[in-house]
């Protein structure tokens, strides 16, 4: 008796789940990318106990290179795999599209802050302002 599409289908789809990936090579790519992580990670963790934590001001300087270490080893295993960041989405697309993603959340914000502004509901506290240290604040909660 011959299998119908949907049958087969899901024949795969279990075969294919159960018998694990496929290609090595994305276990690899996995394997390097937490590895990497994980060093450079370190790095950063060690600067920060160093610096005295991450409510020191050089702390949160740290914390900031500590962010970026994901997306730096997801950089490095792109290149050392595949030669190439094409594969990353990256591109300038449809100008329309990109004009649109840009100008899309001023809108949003616009709704809100211009009638806000425009009826002195609300108003910036150049105070606050003044004395921000800015980039040390921007990581600091509450």
């Amino acid at each position: 008796m011959e299998m119908t599409r949907a049958e087969r289908i899901t024949h795969e789809t279990v075969s294919a789940e159960t018998q694990g990936p496929r290609d090595s090579r994305s276990g690899r790519e996995v394997a390097v990318f937490l590895t990497l992580t994980f060093a450079l990670s370190s790095i950063f963790y060690a600067l920060i106990i160093s610096a005295g934590g991450k409510g020191s001001p050089l702390g949160q300087l740290y914390l900031l290179g500590l962010m970026w270490c994901p997306g730096i080893s997801a950089l490095a295993v792109r290149l050392l795999f595949h030669r190439t960041l094409g594969g990353l989405g990256w591109g300038w697309k449809r100008a329309r599209l990109q004009l649109l993603a840009y100008l899309l959340p001023l809108a949003y914000v616009s709704v809100v802050y211009l009638p806000t502004w425009a009826l002195s509901l609300g108003r910036f506290n150049k105070g606050v302002l003044s004395r921000s240290t800015w980039p040390t604040d921007c990581c600091r909660a509450g």
